[in-house]
Parts: C-alpha cells; structure tokens; sequence
C-alpha cells in the first residue's frame, strides 16, 4: 500500500521519535577517524553507487555471502536526523577496518522509489560498501527486520561465523549507544579468529 506522498512525512516522524529523544539525551562524540570536513569525503557520483533492493530473505543471503568476516549493518533512512549525523561514522568504520576483515552493509529503509535521493546522499557520503534499500514500504521493512520499537539507526554486528554477536539500538537502555561502543566491539570481534 502506498501512501501519498505528503502522507510518509508524519510516519517517518513518529518511527523516529524514539531514536531522536533517545540520540539527544547521548551527547555524540565525533571518532578521530570520521571525516571532520566535506572536502576529506571520497564523494562518489550516485550512479556509481552499489545500491540493491532486498526483502528480509535476500538480506539473509546477503549476510551469508560474507561468512569469515565480521560485518556491520547500518539500519538507516535519509528522512532519520540521527542515522545522517551518524552515517559518516559507518563509512569511517569500514575504511578503517576493511583491510582487517570488517564488511559493512548499510540497509536504507526509505521507499524504493526514492532511490535517486539514497544514492545521492549515499555517494555524499562515500558510501563505496555493499548498500542496500528495502523493497517493501517503510514499515513493512521495520516488521520484517524486528527493529526495536521501530528505532534507527540500529546497527547489528555479525561475527564470522555468521551470527549476530550484539546489536545496538537506541531503543534499548541497557546498550550504551555511543560510536566508541559500536568501534569498541567491531574491534573485539575482529581481534577474534575463533569464530568461523
């Protein structure tokens, strides 16, 4: 079901709210690694970037091509002040890392027809990783993916074997949801070999 257009800027809001009073309340500290100006950013022109509409099984698939590697999901939308600020931390983090074993995917949860507007914003960010965009509407995708009250950004780490080792959500109060918690297990997991 699709709804008109001025219809999706009060869902995007209300699925937010969560995650914006929750990323509010947590004074954000910029990683010594994320891009401090524009011009640092590798800018890639939107009709480069990997972009792949997925539904929730070809997700899995995704997540499965990359076992023997520790992979990061970003969980984010274009329309979510918080996954935005925090964006440029995700690619910071997967150029960091890649050469050590760190896959990252991020997974848009804006409308597939809103495709022109995720690349543009993907490729301002340098987003050079694997990107994906839900085939399904916004909430759909939200159920599909059991995303914690509905809040992103959210982040699942997956060990090298495949499994999901911690999730980070700003919903969740027991999970400090800073960048240095998120680099503080990327780090834990890849200095593990034990996991395959």
């Amino acid at each position: 079901m699709r709804l008109p257009k001025t219809g999706w800027l009060v869902l995007p809001a209300i699925l937010s709210l969560p995650c914006a009073l929750l990323w509010a309340a947590a004074p954000r500290q910029a990683s010594a690694d994320e891009p401090k100006k524009a011009d640092e950013i590798q800018k890639i022109a939107p009709e480069k970037v990997s972009l792949t509409k997925v539904n929730r099984a070809e997700f899995d698939k995704v997540i499965a091509r990359h076992k023997g590697k520790v992979v990061l999901v970003d969980f984010w939308a274009t329309w979510c002040p918080p996954c935005v600020e925090q964006f440029p931390h995700t690619v910071a983090l997967a150029r960091k890392y890649a050469d050590k074993g760190l896959v990252v995917v991020s997974v848009s949860f804006d409308e597939a027809e809103e495709e022109a507007e995720v690349r543009k914003f993907l490729g301002q960010r340098g987003a050079s990783f694997e990107n994906l965009i839900s085939k399904v509407d916004t909430q759909q995708a939200i159920d599909d993916f059991q995303i914690d009250n509905g809040a992103i950004p959210n982040y699942w780490l997956y060990d090298r074997s495949g499994k999901i080792a911690k999730r980070f959500s700003p919903s969740d109060p027991t999970v400090k949801f800073r960048s240095e918690e998120i680099d503080s297990a990327v780090e834990e997991l890849l200095a593990r070999k034990d996991d395959k």
